[in-house]
């Protein structure tokens, strides 16, 4: 049969444990570097004012249908097995740009 601890002696056990991880850990954080800190936090405040981060996504999406549009268009122009094929490259790799940028809207439902 396990043994119980009863409340008084999980509270004594954790006090203890407190203490000792206090004790661990005063040497980090006695060497936390505030200033840092400080820089890093006012850094991700004006990265918030800048509005969103989708900027670099959209530029990359932006290169990578142009790059497959223009493969459209040779592939149409030419009519050639091999343009054909290119553009069946190009499509595949938006494709796959787009699906590493919203996971979710490619996920298979069951």
């Amino acid at each position: 049969m396990p043994k119980t601890n009863s409340k008084a002696e999980l509270l004594a056990h954790f006090a203890a444990d407190e203490a000792a991880l206090k004790q661990e850990l005063m040497p980090v954080v006695s060497n936390f570097d505030v200033p840092q800190w400080e820089q890093w936090r006012e850094l991700s405040q004006r990265a918030a004012r800048c509005g969103s981060a989708a900027w670099p996504s959209n530029t990359w999406r932006l290169k990578k249908w142009v790059a497959a549009r223009e493969l459209h268009r040779i592939a149409l122009r030419n009519r050639s097995k091999v343009s054909w094929h290119q553009l069946r490259i190009g499509i595949k790799r938006f494709r796959y740009m787009l699906e590493t940028l919203f996971p979710h809207a490619f996920a298979v439902r069951e």
